[in-house]
């Protein structure tokens, strides 16, 4: 039998690997091609997301300055956990840094978070960016197009922003007031 002969049919690897924490499936993405595909099917989240809805997460910020660098430390942490050991101790590397970055959070939905970012010119004019990240897999996206946003007649540039999953069209959406 050669190595690439598959022993288990794909619908029960599929089965098996749905019911997996995503911390093992991470590690799993190393077994095959066929393993590493299937774990990142946009089908394959969905199914992993509609099995797994106790397994909430909340991200734990906080802000570090460090030689007048801030620095903002993000933590996806289980609320099952803060609730059975509420006095325990982050784990340094579950934690992760966006240095010299003021990245704010627009929303999460479904394990993604939207991070907004922005630079504001003496004018007025705001060119913003928006990345998304992915907490549990460490995944983080590029950045996104700059939008560029005029002043108004008061010469300030406000910008609100919502994150959301739209179920008709299966895409994440970033909308702007």
């Amino acid at each position: 039998m050669s190595p690439s002969t598959t022993i288990l049919p794909t619908d029960l690897i599929i089965e098996i690997l749905s019911w997996l924490p995503v911390k093992l499936l991470v590690r799993f993405t190393c077994v095959s091609k066929l393993w590493k595909s299937l774990i990142f099917d946009p089908s394959f989240s969905r199914l992993h997301l509609q099995r797994s809805p106790k397994n909430t997460h909340v991200l734990l910020t906080l802000r570090e300055s460090v030689n007048d660098v801030d620095s903002w430390v993000v933590t996806p942490y289980s609320v099952r956990h803060l609730f059975e050991h509420p006095a325990s101790a982050v784990n340094e590397d579950e934690c992760r840094r966006f240095k010299n970055n003021t990245y704010d959070a627009v929303g999460s939905t479904n394990g993604l978070v939207c991070l907004m970012d922005d630079n504001s010119q003496q004018d007025g004019v705001r060119e913003i960016w928006f990345r998304f990240w992915n907490p549990t897999l460490r995944l983080r996206s590029k950045k996104s197009p700059t939008l560029i946003v005029m002043p108004n007649v008061d010469l300030s540039a406000q910008v609100h922003c919502g994150f959301g999953y739209d179920d008709s069209t299966d895409t994440f959406k970033v909308s702007q007031t």
